[in-house]
């Protein structure tokens, strides 16, 4: 297991031979601590942190290529620039965009029971966010929620799949700024599922419907909120009245994308 997280202004790394559920324990108190420390961060820390985060990707896109094509052995740059690092900068812009207007209390009615009542929803970070990410977009899919868990204000414990490695390597420079705030794990299966069973606020996995059953499980023990993007077929329906051709086209894009 490979560990990258703050502690006490420096890098830790653990090897396989010191106890990993110790250790991912460890790291998550060092999140969750970091966090009560600091647990309402402005508007303008969070868009900070978003920034730092797309210039470390711009800074590496040619490194991420690279290490995608070397982890798959078939994805061109092209590809993985579409699917995985554009979405990814795109998903930072949007939330920075909107980021003001999501943050702003807004107001309920308080109903006839309650009057006079005035009645507001105020967004609050949840915590310590868990994320388990796939091999097969290891970019965007670790991206995209650390993105939404930095903007609510939280921290961010990733696992990598131990299945890009090359990619994993270069993650762990573009976070590395971040590192009072995402802490990145690698390992097998045995990792995820000790990561599955911490005490997070909130959990998210995507990968297989068999291993999602076995992180719902796990993360049921804490009471820990889950959300599950869960593999499986994607049938399409098209309508008597939908243009087949423009239909096929996409039905055929998607099926191709990322080798399928």
């Amino acid at each position: 297991m490979y560990t990258d997280c703050y502690n006490e202004n420096h890098f830790v790394e653990w090897n396989n031979n010191m106890s990993s559920v110790t250790n991912l324990l460890d790291q998550f108190e060092l999140l969750k601590h970091a966090y009560q420390a600091s647990p309402n961060s402005s508007k303008d820390e969070r868009l900070l942190l978003l920034g730092q985060l797309k210039q470390a990707l711009l800074s590496e896109k040619e490194n991420i290529t690279s290490a995608l094509e070397k982890d798959y052995g078939y994805r061109s740059h092209f590809d993985s620039t579409i699917c995985d690092l554009m979405p990814s900068i795109q998903h930072i812009n949007y939330t920075t965009k909107r980021l003001s207007k999501w943050l702003k209390p807004q107001k309920r009615s308080a109903g006839l029971l309650l009057s006079p009542s005035r009645l507001q929803v105020v967004y609050q970070p949840l915590g310590v966010i868990g994320v388990i990410v796939p091999w097969n977009f290891p970019i965007y899919l670790s991206i995209a929620p650390i993105v939404t868990a930095i903007a609510a204000g939280n921290r961010v414990m990733v696992k990598l799949s131990e299945y890009t490695p090359e990619t994993n390597q270069v993650l762990r420079r573009v976070f590395s700024d971040l590192s009072e705030h995402v802490c990145i794990i690698e390992g097998a299966a045995d990792v995820a599922a000790e990561f599955s069973q911490l005490p997070f606020n909130h959990l998210l996995f995507t990968g297989s419907t068999q291993v999602g059953k076995l992180v719902a499980s796990a993360a049921a023990k804490n009471l820990t909120p889950i959300t599950l993007e869960l593999g499986g077929k994607s049938p399409v329906i098209i309508a008597d009245d939908a243009d087949l051709i423009s239909a096929v086209d996409a039905i055929m894009l998607g099926k191709s994308m990322n080798a399928g």
